[in-house]
């Protein structure tokens, strides 16, 4: 939640420091720090206990504790992976092509969380079979 907070703090302090004519770039700006915000619930995302109201909620990560457990560690990785990324891509990438970039991160992190749940939960089902 503090993490959520400080990101709209900044934005709110990018939007006051444009209006007053800071030479700022708004778009950098914004990578910059949804890369650090990324990065640090990523960080923290592997700490989340099994609940319904955070993390990566699907039917298989809900059902099985353990389940729960490496899908929520990969799919932190994966999360502040994309985030490092996206403080790369805003410090050295034109605007254009990082954001589209930055997004895709994001995008391949979040869904590849939920396949990965969906993978373990078959390994663990085939397993489960064989005994």
């Amino acid at each position: 939640m503090s993490v959520l907070v400080l990101f709209f703090a900044l934005i709110h302090v990018i939007t006051i420091g444009a209006a007053l004519g800071w030479p700022i770039s708004i778009p950098r700006a914004m990578m910059l720090g949804m890369g650090v915000m990324f990065a640090l619930i990523g960080n923290e995302l592997g700490r989340v206990q099994p609940n319904y109201f955070v993390g990566i909620r699907t039917p298989w990560t809900l059902a099985d504790p353990e389940i729960w457990r490496r899908t929520h560690r990969m799919g932190g990785r994966m999360i502040a992976g994309a985030g490092a990324l996206l403080v790369v891509l805003g410090l050295v990438a034109p605007t254009e092509s990082s954001f589209v970039l930055g997004i895709g991160a994001i995008l391949v992190a979040s869904l590849g969380s939920v396949v990965y749940s969906y993978w373990i939960w078959r390994q663990q089902e085939k397993k489960e079979v064989q005994q």
